[in-house]
């Protein structure tokens, strides 16, 4: 990655707390984790609402707002359709994925 080549000693993401360059390699491990439980799903004909639902959320399920793996997953499987990046999303339809997920696992869901 390059940002670890310009090793920073302070990181100040988009989203989240800034940090320092083990944030980014945590997200990273987040990301291929996701992805790779999202093949596994994808692969045995779930859907991404279905895998958002199943995946265990693991080391990060005490992360904010986990109810959000929807997104990840749902971006995972749109590049496993091949479709492009831009692809637009039907925010209603999103944020009721979001929701479901949140009352599948009992948790209250931040928006």
């Amino acid at each position: 990655m390059i940002v670890d080549e310009l090793k920073p000693d302070i990181i100040a993401p988009g989203h989240g707390p800034v940090c320092g360059l083990e944030g980014v390699t945590e997200m990273k491990a987040y990301l291929e984790y996701v992805e790779k439980e999202s093949r596994i799903f994808f692969d045995n004909g779930y859907t991404s609402n279905q895998a958002a639902r199943k995946t265990d959320l693991g080391p990060y399920a005490d992360w904010l707002c986990p109810e959000r793996i929807y997104l990840n997953v749902e971006r995972a499987y749109r590049e496993f359709r091949g479709e492009t990046f831009d692809k637009p999303w039907d925010q209603a339809e999103t944020f009721d994925e979001i929701l479901g997920v949140a009352k599948s696992r009992s948790m209250t869901p931040t928006f």
